[in-house]
């Protein structure tokens, strides 16, 4: 029978510090640089209460590891006990990682899931008002108020995009989403302009006393 050997707490510093050396102190998982007051010494958990030390490893020391390395893989192996898998199937939590790894790497269907709906791009009352000023110069004798009201919610439909990009501005508001914003556009985009932009004016001004 194989003999192990048991290490004292008061051990457990330079025992760490050899496994560094030999480990080039680097994180064995990661690889990435390890210093010593970073690193902690990872064992091999009893797979059940009553185990023998060393079956299946139970009970060894494996390697220094980073402290959040250390936790990673102590949530994993929590994890796989606590959600039933050991119990569930006939394969270890060693198979279980390989298959999980190549299952992430697989390519995804063409299907969006609901909760991932892409947001709608949204137009802010400065953004709506330079793109006034530009097609208006473009197009003094055309309304653009009429012609394209401001929209509902602020939320830009394709004929909205498109003009957009005529004046090469679809750029600018994609990088300069805003949010708050778009909480007073509670009428519907058939009503005046006029009518949107006068409240919004007042509210950025009563935001600046403030």
């Amino acid at each position: 029978m194989k003999k192990y050997i048991q290490v004292k707490d008061s051990e457990l510093p330079a025992l760490r510090l050899s496994f560094l050396e030999s480990q080039q102190f680097k994180d064995p998982i990661t690889d990435l640089p390890l210093k010593f007051e970073d690193s902690v010494m990872d064992h091999k958990h009893k797979e059940y209460s009553n185990q023998p030390i060393g079956e299946n490893d139970a009970g060894l020391i494996r390697a220094a590891l980073s402290r959040k390395v250390n936790s990673f893989e102590g949530r994993i192996f929590n994890a796989f006990k606590r959600d039933g898998l050991d119990k569930d199937c006939n394969l270890t939590l060693p198979q279980i990682l390989r298959k999980l790894a190549d299952y992430i790497e697989t390519p995804a269907s063409d299907y969006i899931y609901p909760t991932e709906k892409p947001k709608s791009l949204l137009i802010s009352i400065m953004q709506y008002k330079k793109l006034m000023k530009a097609y208006t110069l473009k197009y003094p004798k055309r309304n653009f108020e009429k012609n394209h009201p401001i929209p509902f919610k602020g939320k830009l439909n394709e004929s909205f995009i498109k003009l957009l990009e005529e004046f090469n501005m679809l750029e600018e508001v994609q990088n300069n989403q805003v949010k708050d914003v778009h909480k007073i556009f509670k009428q519907s985009g058939d009503k005046r302009t006029l009518n949107y932009l006068n409240e919004l004016n007042k509210i950025e001004r009563e935001k600046t006393k403030r």
